[in-house]
């Protein structure tokens, strides 16, 4: 699942809180009228803030776990209440404290006490120093309260829109989800659908067909004429069944086969890959393409189709080459110039395994080895 924006950038967001303590820390240094002992002070805590922040605020944010960033938001309230009391030109902390109540919080309303908490320690830090007068305190509060309701509108509104597209997130997950399993029903509900048309029609033609030859071969008798008689029935019947199933074939012939040749449906698939791909794709073909077996053809496709996939996805080739031998039964070669393969994690793919069987039931063999100068070579033989 992709991270959220403000997770992807966490590291500059603790390089950020690094810099600015260092840079107040640096600005209350470089004071004249700040006296030794703080200054060694003042570096010795803002030394333990960072490591209470490494320490704590970072795998809280890592593990969202809100009672050890309560833990750390205890502990920085009481870091910067001492800071302050030291220096109060330390308040510039709070730009980035502030924010921090606000990610180390789950609940709104507590993020708001805490910030409410973050501001009474600055108050009292100032107000530790002294006031000048009424007007001061005027100011001062005054001050102290826009900037609190600043932040409570700033944090309640960013942390509302990251709700929100928290939600959002969450709900296109579960309709990705629910997408996914709705396609899986459908597929499913299509290949049951297509075996039930499939097994009807072998049930209405091919298998009336063999219990008809079954009959006429069970009631010939022991006359000449009427064994002849029989026998024709029985091969007519054979050769309508036959007619049946090669229907059947060809209804589930690929379209690069609909009334062409497997060259030419070769040469359709290499076009296509050539311009996806922009590889070059050379197709050669040896001995007489027709043959009278369609089923071959449609394996040796399937083949071709699955090897030019493979070769896509993990080869990274620029040059590929089929290579249709028809001279003696039929070998269809794929050579690519691509980066190889592992010869032992390459039995362990589904498509591997798919074209295997495919070219097994059909009574041929398939290798794959790795090419003469590179790449990739996979064989097919069909008898």
């Amino acid at each position: 699942m992709e991270k959220h924006f403000w997770e992807r950038y966490g590291g500059l967001w603790h390089g950020l809180f690094c810099v600015g303590l260092a840079a107040l820390l640096l600005n209350a240094l470089v004071r004249t009228d700040l006296a030794p002992g703080r200054r060694v002070a003042l570096g010795v805590l803002c030394a333990v803030w960072l490591a209470w922040y490494r320490g704590v605020a970072v795998p809280a944010g890592r593990r969202e776990d809100v009672r050890l960033g309560a833990v750390y938001l205890a502990g920085m309230l009481v870091l910067l209440a001492v800071l302050l009391a030291i220096d109060v030109s330390l308040s510039f902390a709070l730009f980035f404290v502030v924010p921090q109540t606000f990610t180390y919080v789950e609940r709104f309303r507590h993020s708001v006490v805490a910030v409410c908490g973050v501001y009474a320690v600055l108050l009292g830090a100032i107000a530790a120093r002294g006031w000048d007068g009424p007007a001061d305190v005027a100011v001062t509060v005054g001050s102290v309260g826009v900037s609190l309701a600043f932040s409570l509108l700033i944090g309640g509104w960013t942390g509302g829109i990251i709700r929100q597209s928290s939600e959002r997130a969450a709900l296109i997950a579960e309709l990705d989800r629910t997408r996914a399993v709705l396609a899986g029903e459908r597929h499913h509900a299509g290949v049951l659908a297509e075996r039930h048309r499939l097994s009807c029609e072998i049930h209405d033609t091919l298998a009336q067909g063999f219990t008809g030859i079954l009959m006429l071969s069970r009631a010939a008798g022991g006359d000449p004429a009427d064994l002849r008689e029989r026998m024709a029935l029985i091969e007519r019947t054979a050769r309508d069944n036959l007619a049946e199933a090669r229907s059947m074939i060809s209804a589930m012939t690929p379209p690069d086969l609909d009334g062409a040749t497997l060259p030419e449906a070769l040469g359709r698939l290499a076009s296509r890959y050539r311009a996806e791909t922009g590889a070059v794709v050379e197709v050669v073909t040896t001995g007489d393409p027709a043959r009278p077996d369609p089923e071959a053809d449609v394996v040796l496709l399937r083949v071709a189709q699955e090897a030019l996939a493979n070769v896509r996805k993990h080869a990274g080739a620029t040059a590929v080459r089929l290579a249709l031998d028809c001279r003696d039964g039929a070998r269809l070669t794929v050579t690519d110039d691509g980066c190889g393969f592992d010869p032992v994690a390459c039995t362990d793919g589904f498509g591997l395994r798919g074209m295997r069987a495919r070219v097994e039931a059909r009574g041929g063999t398939l290798a794959v080895r790795p090419g003469a100068r590179g790449g990739t070579t996979l064989e097919v033989a069909l008898p």
